[in-house]
């Protein structure tokens, strides 16, 4: 909306004197070539905050691809990729490679006497992110439809395409000492994710006095609810389902927020899904051997929903710290590992953890060993949410500057 008493578009604000309001139809245009003969067999996907990447990259997140690829649409270098009913959480980015792309997505060219880069930094932007989320249409906030038409006459700011130039020159340069930053830190929290493996794994050898028990002695199985991502809402009941366990954020031996979704109250009936604390939900399915046995402790007072695709361990016995560590070691994993079949999906199942072992240590050395890895995994955990923290404040910085350099309101 643009406002009649300052002449500026609400989401935007003040522009500089050389700059226009425009309708985003006159910096760019929607390529809408079909891929009926196959041109490009190689298809693209869209991940929130992250952008175009090739599907075999992007593990499991999002949907799965269609076998049929002659409804999908062409994308191509440089152009921006659009996909209209995620558009508001972030699902938008500038693809590097020539391919093919769902018939959700939107793919936009540049007009010339425009920078595409500057229009890519505009999409990135929050602000312009939400705007556009206010024509969406549809049943469920974070998966409405924006249309075409509506995209068409969305108000951007348009500099000189030398500002244009400038802004995008600016922006790269800056940007990447600041990915720098985020790719030092990611690096840190990974090389402590793995010194808190090797220690727990250390610990979590048996000993000759371990009694050897099967798993289902000291647990009883369920599954988690019946739902899929559609499902999900922004505020609810707590739940955490398979794609959060397989998280590299998941430590497996306590619930941090950050694995947290929602859904609606209605699901609080379906009490056999609730985790209470004590209890594990294990993810029953992985895409490589290595997410084989994945899973998280409530380690909290309060219950939580186990989603879609988990399997819960209710413990018969509730002092279950041990257990927590246990799960996590390589060397207890390496039963399930052995057990599964498959090449590029590893189901678990009820009858596969009926038949898993486990080594149970004296109760005052299980004591020892959860005391031990407490103090160990508290410290390393603190330093990892530390870093976890800078990457946070830079990736807003990171926001921030791009807004206020598109605007106009810091100049470049």
């Amino acid at each position: 909306m643009i406002s009649k008493e300052t002449h500026q578009v609400d989401w935007i604000g003040k522009l500089p004197k050389n700059w226009e309001h425009k309708p985003l139809r006159n910096l760019t245009y929607f390529i809408n070539d079909n891929n009926s003969d196959l041109k490009f067999t190689n298809v693209l996907s869209l991940l929130k905050d992250i952008g175009v990447v090739p599907y075999e990259e992007k593990g499991n997140q999002g949907n799965k691809s269609k076998e049929d690829l002659s409804n999908y649409k062409l994308a191509y270098k440089n152009t921006i990729v659009v996909n209209s009913m995620n558009l508001k959480i972030g699902s938008v980015g500038l693809s590097k490679y020539d391919g093919c792309v769902s018939p959700v997505y939107y793919v936009l060219g540049i007009r010339k006497g425009n920078n595409i880069h500057y229009v890519n930094y505009l999409f990135q932007t929050r602000e312009f992110q939400e705007y556009l989320g206010s024509f969406g249409r549809g049943i469920m906030e974070i998966r409405e439809k924006i249309s075409k038409d509506d995209m068409k006459i969305a108000l951007i700011p348009k500099p000189p395409l030398a500002t244009q130039d400038r802004i995008v020159e600016y922006l790269e340069k800056k940007i990447a000492i600041i990915d720098d930053q985020v790719a030092k830190n990611k690096k840190a929290i990974e090389l402590l994710v793995e010194y808190r493996a090797s220690v727990i794994d250390a610990k979590s050898q048996p000993n000759s006095n371990w009694r050897i028990e099967k798993l289902k002695y000291h647990f009883e199985f369920s599954k988690g609810l019946s739902i899929t991502k559609e499902n999900l809402v922004e505020e609810g009941l707590p739940v955490i389902s398979y794609g959060q366990i397989h998280s590299k954020t998941n430590l497996g031996t306590t619930i941090t927020d950050d694995l947290i979704r929602y859904v609606p109250n209605e699901y609080l009936e379906n009490t056999n899904a609730l985790v209470y604390k004590g209890d594990f939900i294990f993810a029953d399915t992985s895409e490589d051997l290595e997410g084989v046995g994945n899973c998280v402790y409530n380690d909290k007072d309060s219950a939580i929903f186990a989603g879609y695709h988990t399997i819960i361990l209710r413990a018969k016995n509730k002092n279950m710290n041990f257990f927590s560590y246990l799960f996590k070691s390589n060397y207890w994993r390496s039963q399930l590992r052995s057990m599964v079949n498959g090449t590029k999906l590893y189901s678990i199942t009820q009858g596969l953890l009926n038949q898993v072992k486990i080594y149970i240590p004296p109760l005052s050395e299980q004591k020892e060993i959860v005391s031990y890895l407490d103090k160990k995994c508290k410290h390393t955990d603190k330093v990892i949410a530390y870093r976890k923290a800078i990457i946070e404040k830079l990736e807003e910085y990171k926001k921030s500057l791009i807004f206020e350099v598109v605007t106009g309101k810091k100049d470049v």
